[in-house]
């Protein structure tokens, strides 16, 4: 039950990315509510969850928006600070 949890918040990832919505300048906070969620639900499922951080990472797109950016690219310049101090 857990994985197919974490399988419908991935599938809701990939409906999101194909939805106009998806790639205004605010739904990368609903692609990582998505991933959040998909990466507990993998890792209450036994399945080591940087599966579900690979695949999660696969589903936002990198299509270049108006501002000549991607959500994609977006998302990794605002945790690369964080991901830096951390390690």
């Amino acid at each position: 039950a857990w994985l197919a949890g974490g399988a419908a918040a991935l599938a809701a990832m990939g409906l999101l990315a194909r939805t106009p919505i998806g790639l205004g300048k605010g739904a990368g906070w609903a692609y990582a509510a998505l991933a959040i969620v998909a990466w507990l639900c993998t890792l209450h499922s036994g399945v080591h969850a940087t599966v579900a951080g690979v695949l999660a990472a696969l589903f936002v797109p990198l299509r270049l928006g108006a501002g000549g950016d991607s959500i994609l690219l977006r998302m990794e310049h605002a945790l690369a600070p964080w991901v830096a101090y951390l390690i």
